[in-house]
């Protein structure tokens, strides 16, 4: 986040570089790197100049923004669920550091409210419901530190010159009817940015970078910059809006933008009396499996970086073994598939059930179809499946797309039974839910244990909240069941036993 200072070279500095200076010709990577660095430069002054942005010590700010959710929705063949956040943050770019919270609603009705606080040589991320922090690793810190340094437009192109050895020209395209310099920079993490100065006003309209997602593929996140507002001298964006092939991603409005407040101290302080929770963001942690009935298993929680984490259950039957849920990347379920087969040599992961469509939740079922696991689910949810095993990755190319085989899905409506007469499994549909119209649970009797998503508190350390419609209305279907439940395992690594899910439901 510190900003460096820059040269500027003159209009006849540059057209000497590129003449050469014996009068030889530049060769092509000379002239494009050069003119690059032009736009760039050019769409800084632009903004009100160097010496003026160089000034800003600090910038606080607050947005609101609409995040448009593929893979998140309540129905998966109904609309996108829209996400709204509300932002408030400041960046102290003399202190090297920031301070940012959020407050969010997601699908259900669960609110959340999150701060992140990254410091010169640490942070955190915190759960303010939960009243719980978790440290950040150095590679978590390193990308909310990127993520921080292209929050204003004039911070990127900061970026870039830091960058300024990997500066090239594409030349000019047309955009919305506009003339616009092309300019393309290397960050350190390897990603690739193309930049989009306007040519009549040299200010920065639209970034983009290329990503391979789980449910779409490869295609072009593109933040078009628009709104731009004189702040004591610097132009802001006050609009920026995010697409991913054409379609809305995020939508995004400053409701206030100042420079040099002086932020105080405590803002970059954790939660009063808050639990702290393990470190997050760093490389995953070996996975094990802890017992929680005979040949039952639950899978230590994965962290996302941030505040969510992330479990399955294992439960080896006599002839195979099924598993329950594949939530985060390929990633994950290769290094649990592995631990399985360790615990249980020669015996086939036969069966993985999937609760239900959400992307987060799934994102580790293509390492399943490719272990030739059948996957057990809803009809919906079976759905989402086949399309996401259908996907094509070329940027991060997983065990499925090495090997490709045939999608194995069997769907049931209401209730499905896995029993070998030494074990029992239990699957239910409790959807429609506020969440989900399809959801499962895996009931576990012989364990009075019922493995779940979404449909409890996620707090994984910390106090949980009981104000989750999704919850309440959860909690209301389980007691109808009639089933003898003792303990809940969330998705999201909550174990909880079923009288403190009580208690919840009661302080309401």
């Amino acid at each position: 986040m510190r900003t460096l200072p820059i040269r500027v070279p003159t209009w006849a500095s540059c057209l000497l570089a590129l003449t050469g200076v014996w009068g030889q010709e530049q060769s092509p990577t000379e002239v494009s790197y050069i003119r690059a660095r032009q736009a760039v430069e050019r769409g800084l002054d632009a903004m009100g100049g160097q010496k003026a942005i160089r000034a800003i010590e600090d910038i606080s700010f607050k947005s609101s923004s609409r995040l448009t959710e593929p893979g998140q929705s309540i129905n998966p063949a109904g609309p996108f669920y829209v996400r709204p956040v509300e932002t408030e943050g400041v960046i102290d770019l003399k202190g090297r550091r920031s301070s940012v919270q959020t407050k969010t609603v997601f699908v259900g009705g669960g609110e959340f409210r999150i701060s992140t606080v990254l410091l010169d040589r640490s942070g955190f991320t915190a759960d303010l419901g939960g009243n719980a922090i978790y440290p950040l690793a150095a590679p978590a810190l390193a990308a909310n530190q990127r993520l921080v340094q292209r929050t204003f437009p004039h911070l990127l192109l900061q970026v870039a010159l830091r960058r300024a050895a990997t500066l090239r020209s594409s030349g000019s395209q047309t955009i919305q009817g506009r003339a616009c310099d092309v300019v393309t920079f290397a960050d350190v993490d390897g990603t690739v940015s193309t930049l989009y100065f306007d040519g009549q006003t040299g200010l920065l309209t639209e970034a983009d970078v290329l990503l391979d997602r789980l449910i779409e593929g490869l295609g072009v996140v593109a933040n078009t910059f628009s709104e731009y507002r004189d702040v004591d001298g610097i132009k802001i964006p006050f609009q920026i809006v995010s697409t991913f092939r054409g379609e809305p991603q995020t939508d995004l409005v400053y409701k206030d933008v100042k420079f040099n407040t002086h932020p105080p101290a405590s803002l970059f302080a954790p939660p009063s009396r808050a639990v702290t929770g393990p470190e997050v963001g760093g490389p995953p942690p070996p996975v094990t499996l802890t017992r929680i009935g005979k040949d039952a298993y639950l899978v230590n929680a994965f962290d996302t970086g941030g505040v969510f984490f992330y479990s399955s259950i294992v439960v080896v039957f006599n002839d195979y073994v099924l598993v329950v849920e594949a939530p985060l990347n390929d990633s994950a379920t290769q290094a649990i598939v592995a631990k399985i087969k360790e615990t249980a040599p020669g015996k086939p992961v036969k069966y993985l059930v999937q609760t239900h469509d959400h992307v987060d939740h799934l994102g580790g079922i293509r390492g399943y179809i490719a272990e030739g696991a059948v996957i057990v689910s809803t009809p919906a949810t079976a759905k989402v499946v086949k399309a996401v095993a259908a996907v094509n990755h070329p940027l991060n190319p997983d065990r499925l797309q090495q090997s490709p085989r045939p999608v194995l899905i069997e769907s049931f409506i209401d209730k499905r039974i896995f029993d070998d007469g030494d074990h029992r499994v239990e699957l239910y549909n409790v959807g429609p839910t506020l969440h989900s119209t399809e959801i499962v649970i895996a009931f576990l009797p012989h364990e009075k244990t019922v493995f779940l998503s979404d449909l409890v508190p996620v707090t994984f350390k910390g106090e949980a909240s009981p104000k989750s419609p999704v919850f309440v209305e959860f909690y209301s279907k389980l007691r109808n069941m009639g089933l003898d439940v003792q303990t809940t395992i969330s998705g999201h690594g909550r174990i909880a036993p079923i009288e403190e899910l009580r208690r919840l439901v009661e302080k309401e």
